[in-house]
């Protein structure tokens, strides 16, 4: 414990820093309002008067902000503390502290507190996304699986299998209704981070379904991950809906004449209040840093499907060697005494190689499940962070193009007030028609400019939300490191295994084909020999000898 600046008495206890931290997180002005402190107050059970009396104590005197600096965030604590055991709130009771520990007051839990802050800031500051990646990401999980049948009777189509957990919803999609799905929230949103949609193709493989169906899902948890795009009702119908048929038409007719965010979000008209007059050097150092980002993930990526092909190369190979050993252990074409003579290596060898079969069968069955974790656990990770990435690229380019009609209405402003500061100077003034032309384009330019400032809060708000995603690379590697660690020791159980084959290879001649030694019989014209003859083989004479 420490001394507190703000009281000339007692010190602090640890959970008055935990509580602080809680209800001023980082990326704040680390200072408490009025109305957050009374929110978080209220959880002490105190009556509304108590609570005016303690803030009136820890209020700064003329103070025209209505916060509470740290030092007084911890006094309010002390006289909450106080109040809870019905001691008076003044500052000689808290003398009775000197040198020792100051109450700690009972309130809720620090993760209550915290969701409290984060929910005042996220809709006292504009500016502040305020959301942490564990929270988006426990927003929503998403299922997408390719459904076996194809549809259609001329053109065949696809269709697809999607899933909400926080809708609880089950629907079928096609690929042209994501492509309806993706052109709406186009049209709704244009300065929010929409991703791609993968590529369509007439003839498509396996392998290509596969690849667009992942990247569908990605596409998916994109939007449902993001604070304002998972609660809107067009993502909402796209999950939930049970219509099938012609879905995607339906979707774009119901959403026609819908306006984009623009008119709708509440600080779109105040919207250059809350953006920094030095934004256009804080947008170009951080696409700057996106693209250095961009450049990062992609080798990454790389990274993780080389790792993805090695190990399906590895279950090929294995596979192969499984099919060629079975071939050998099965095969007579070596079996016949003329080629074999009386070496019975042969025999025993098909024996060793029929064990062996099942074990490099094991292998390929253990890096099929080895690949099957490295592209759910890191590389469609991988995949789905540098499709964020690659989405704030393409809203930076629809931004770019605000900017050029913003300083094409610009200079056509600017055109006709020289053209009527010219008609001025020689005494004449504009015709009604130019006038109502010049005021229109006057208007027009007043709304290009709020759509401006409106569009760079939206890109600062996106770039806020990429920078939190970056709290998943830590888990992204770690998840690298654990299906390695597993695959690993699943390999190691399964080379152990072919092992104990492999070390009896050759044994059983030695231990079972040994000839007895030639005896002779005294008074005998002929040698009298005993023989053994491992698996009761006859001898056959081999027409190499």
């Amino acid at each position: 414990s420490t001394k507190m600046a703000g009281l000339k008495v007692g010190c602090i206890p640890r959970a008055y820093k935990d509580l602080y931290e809680a209800v001023c997180p980082a990326g704040t002005q680390r200072r408490v309002p009025k109305e957050l402190w009374t929110l978080c107050a209220k959880s002490s059970s105190l009556p509304d008067s108590s609570l005016e009396e303690i803030w009136s104590a820890c209020a700064p005197a003329g103070a025209t902000s209505c916060e509470l600096a740290r030092d007084s965030f911890y006094k309010s604590l002390a006289f909450i503390a106080l109040a809870q055991q019905s001691k008076p709130v003044n500052e000689k009771v808290l003398q009775a502290y000197t040198d020792t520990e100051l109450p700690i007051p009972k309130l809720s839990s620090l993760s209550e507190l915290n969701k409290t802050a984060e929910t005042f800031y996220r809709e006292s500051l504009p500016t502040r996304l305020g959301y942490s990646y564990q929270e988006l990401k426990e927003m929503d999980v998403i299922s997408v699986k390719l459904k076996p049948e194809r549809k259609g009777t001329v053109f065949k189509h696809v269709e697809y299998q999607v899933e909400s957990t926080s809708l609880g919803s089950s629907v079928t999609r096609r690929y042209k209704d994501f492509e309806a799905l993706h052109e709406v929230l186009l049209q709704k949103f244009p300065y929010r981070l929409i991703p791609r949609l993968p590529p369509k193709k007439l003839t498509a493989s396996v392998e290509f379904l596969e690849q667009r169906r992942r990247s569908l899902r990605r596409f998916l948890l994109l939007l449902v991950r993001h604070p304002l795009l998972s609660s809107d009702e067009v993502v909402a119908y796209f999950l939930t809906s049970s219509s099938t048929e012609d879905f995607g038409m339906h979707l774009k007719d119901k959403h026609k004449n819908v306006k984009d965010e623009y008119h709708f979000n509440k600080y779109a008209e105040l919207a250059e209040e809350h953006v920094n007059k030095g934004s256009k050097i804080n947008f170009d150092e951080v696409h700057s840093q996106i693209s250095l980002m961009h450049r990062i993930m992609s080798d990454l990526l790389h990274v993780a499907q080389a790792i993805e092909r090695r190990t399906l190369g590895t279950r090929d190979d294995m596979k192969l060697l499984s099919k060629n050993l079975d071939t050998m252990g099965t095969s007579s074409v070596l079996d016949s005494p003329w080629t074999s003579g009386s070496d019975e290596a042969w025999t025993f060898m098909k024996l060793d190689f029929r064990n062996l079969v099942d074990k490099f069968s094991s292998l390929s069955d253990t890096a099929q499940q080895q690949a099957v974790q490295e592209t759910s656990k890191f590389t469609e990770n991988v995949h789905l962070f540098l499709d964020l990435i690659t989405t704030y690229q393409d809203l930076w380019d629809r931004r770019d193009q605000v900017h050029r009609r913003h300083q094409k209405a610009l200079g056509k402003v600017h055109t006709m007030v020289n053209y009527k500061d010219h008609l001025q100077s020689q005494g004449k003034h504009m015709t009604q028609k130019d006038s109502n032309k010049y005021m229109k384009r006057d208007a027009d330019l007043l709304v290009i400019e709020k759509r401006n400032f409106f569009s760079l809060l939206c890109l600062e708000l996106e770039a806020q939300l990429v920078h939190v995603n970056l709290a998943q690379l830590p888990e992204m590697f770690q998840r690298l490191v654990e299906t390695q660690v597993d695959g690993h020791s699943q390999f190691l159980k399964c080379w152990e295994a072919v092992k104990t084959v492999t070390d009896q290879m050759g044994r059983h001649k030695l231990s079972g084909a040994v000839a007895a030694p030639t005896s002779l019989s005294l008074g005998s014209s002929s040698p009298s020999t005993t023989s053994s003859t491992p698996l009761g083989s006859q001898h056959v004479a081999s027409p190499f000898t």
